[in-house]
């Protein structure tokens, strides 16, 4: 029969007559294969659509049902629609629903029996009017952080609290960061209660930061007791409301002078003496000369005893070019 319909298809390309025509489809008529069916009503004008529906209907085939619906203009939606159904395939009952016309309910049905979480979440994403909730219900069954956290994120309509559920039971900190962070509606304070309680300072640093909402002293109080030095400069310097003067003492107490010059240059409100005068008892030539240069209001005699008393010539040099001439005064020549 294929080597019959591929001599009646040559004949008819290389003379498109009524006859030939003719011929063509009586063959492919007569074959009941939906494949051909498909490919020559949508190749030729013909008026026999509904023999040709009618093969493809008997045919069973969810692929070739959604392709005739898809294509043919004035195919029976719902009649095709009805043979996808019950082939039960969730590959092509999501992309029935799709079309104008299609029974959406019953092919996002046959979507929600198969309780196959990825499919509910593209048939909820993809299909205009699905039933939303029943989607995210198989979603959250699955107890996947990811397909939660996008079914949440991308599904106008979703659950947001029983998705958020999903997220706070697996107990993942950066998990409960991300859905606070992104999704509207989200409990902060629960998503929060799992970042604490994981103690996890640098997500802590991430959930004070960038969250609306965190609670800033208890994330606070978690990096002070971390004594993780740059963690605490960066927290002090981006996280708006942290406790500036209770990680200044932490950093003082430290006698770190990088620290202290850094913390003294970079976060507003810090106590420029006090850092200041850490670099300077810990004689370091680098630090003394930086501090003195860059934070305004450094004790410029003080640096620069302590970068004498350092014995390292090449910074007392630096210091005095770039220091010391920008401190005296400038005087007219006339």
């Amino acid at each position: 029969m294929n080597q019959k319909i591929m001599i009646a298809i040559k004949k008819y390309n290389e003379n498109p007559s009524i006859e030939n025509q003719q011929e063509l489809e009586d063959i492919v008529l007569s074959s009941n294969n939906p494949a051909w069916c498909y490919s020559l009503v949508k190749k030729v004008n013909t008026s026999k659509i509904e023999e040709y529906a009618q093969i493809i209907l008997n045919s069973k085939n969810p692929k070739y049902n959604y392709l005739f619906a898809k294509d043919i203009k004035g195919a029976d939606v719902i009649s095709h629609g009805q043979v996808v159904i019950d082939s039960r395939n969730i590959y092509y009952n999501t992309c029935y629903a799709q079309l104008e016309g299609s029974d959406v309910i019953s092919h996002g049905q046959v979507i929600i029996d198969s309780n196959n979480p990825e499919w509910n979440y593209q048939f909820a994403l993809k299909v205009k009017n699905a039933d939303v909730l029943e989607h995210g219900r198989i979603v959250e069954k699955s107890k996947d952080s990811k397909l939660n956290y996008f079914f949440a994120k991308n599904i106008k309509g979703a659950d947001i609290l029983s998705h958020g559920k999903v997220i706070i039971a697996n107990d993942d900190a950066e998990e409960n960061y991300q859905f606070a962070l992104n999704i509207k509606g989200a409990a902060i304070n629960l998503h929060e209660e799992v970042v604490l309680e994981k103690k996890d300072i640098f997500i802590c640093y991430k959930f004070a930061r960038d969250v609306k909402g965190a609670n800033i002293k208890k994330h606070c109080d978690l990096i002070k007791n971390s004594n993780d030095l740059e963690l605490i400069l960066q927290f002090a310097k981006n996280v708006a409301g942290a406790d500036i003067v209770e990680l200044g003492k932490i950093i003082i107490d430290s006698k770190n002078p990088y620290y202290n010059y850094a913390y003294a240059k970079d976060v507003p409100g810090a106590d420029i003496k006090a850092h200041g005068q850490t670099v300077i008892d810990s004689k370091n030539a680098l630090w003394n000369y930086q501090y003195a240069k860059d934070i305004p209001g450094a004790d410029i005699a003080s640096h620069e005893l302590a970068i004498i008393e350092s014995g390292e010539l090449k910074y007392f040099i630096d210091f005095e070019l770039e220091v010391m001439n920008k401190e005296k005064p400038k005087t007219l020549i006339k």
